[in-house]
């Protein structure tokens, strides 16, 4: 059996202490096209679930680049450092000036690049960084001394409204569009009539005015979803694991806490 991902075990564990099911895993290589999971509803109704990811190709092209750099140490600062990163950023580019202007921002007690004061010697690099889609802060106070954690995708920001409103529609049509039909069709391909979507989703994917809610908020959509045909469930996870919003024939638009 291939190791679980830990997408896959997040996804189980809230369907699990949600629906109050045990979910096996199912896509053990045996067979082309399986789904992630199999489970059985306490009404004896049998479920299926495929777990993806939401995120445009670029996106997930620099999270994969990102991962191998998250969380590393990079010898001589006394701070950490937390980094965005959007699209098109060289990653020996941004190592190289990046190292240089946080030994810089340490020296000046600043934890903002943009508020350094100019040195000359550094010129190159304040011009990469401005010319770069990138965002960092520093925690002068961190007892992790050096450590570096990257974050795939920038703050969108913009005005966010008091409701979930056009949410629904927004995502119909989005789970319409070709990027999910092969996890759509495998879940159909499945017989287990309860098909379960688990997206776990990139903020960059999501329009700022519904990611803020969907995230943060504790409210949810009032208008009615039309999920694609075939499909009972469908679930939102952040990345930041709030009260996740969910969607099932049963209940409608819900939320459910991440963790105990």
């Amino acid at each position: 059996m291939p190791k679980i991902r830990p997408e896959e075990q997040f996804a189980f564990e809230v369907m699990r202490r949600t629906l109050g099911v045990d979910i096996v895993e199912h896509d053990d290589n045996s067979a082309p096209r399986m789904t992630d999971g199999h489970f059985t509803l306490p009404d004896g109704r049998l479920g299926c679930v495929e777990v993806t990811t939401a995120a445009h190709q670029a996106d997930m092209k620099a999270e994969a680049q990102l991962a191998s750099l998250d969380n590393t140490v990079w010898e001589g600062l006394n701070w950490s450092w937390h980094v965005w990163v959007g699209r098109a950023v060289r990653i020996s580019d941004m190592t190289h000036h990046l190292k240089l202007l946080f030994a810089e921002c340490e020296r000046q007690g600043v934890v903002h690049i943009e508020a350094l004061s100019p040195v000359i010697e550094l010129t190159e690099s304040h011009t990469w960084f401005f010319s770069n889609d990138i965002e960092v802060n520093g925690a002068p106070d961190s007892t992790f001394h050096g450590r570096i954690y990257f974050v795939a995708g920038t703050g969108s920001g913009g005005a966010v409204p008091d409701s979930l409103e056009g949410f629904s529609a927004w995502l119909d049509e989005q789970l319409a569009d070709s990027r999910f039909k092969s996890d759509l069709d495998k879940l159909n391909e499945d017989d287990r009539p309860e098909r379960h979507l688990f997206l776990r989703i990139h903020e960059q994917w999501i329009p700022f005015k519904y990611d803020y809610y969907v995230a943060w908020g504790e409210t949810v959509p009032t208008e009615p979803f039309n999920p694609p045909e075939g499909i009972a469930g469908v679930w939102l996870a952040t990345r930041w694991k709030n009260p996740i919003l969910y969607w099932t024939n049963d209940s409608g638009w819900a939320r459910t806490d991440a963790y105990d």
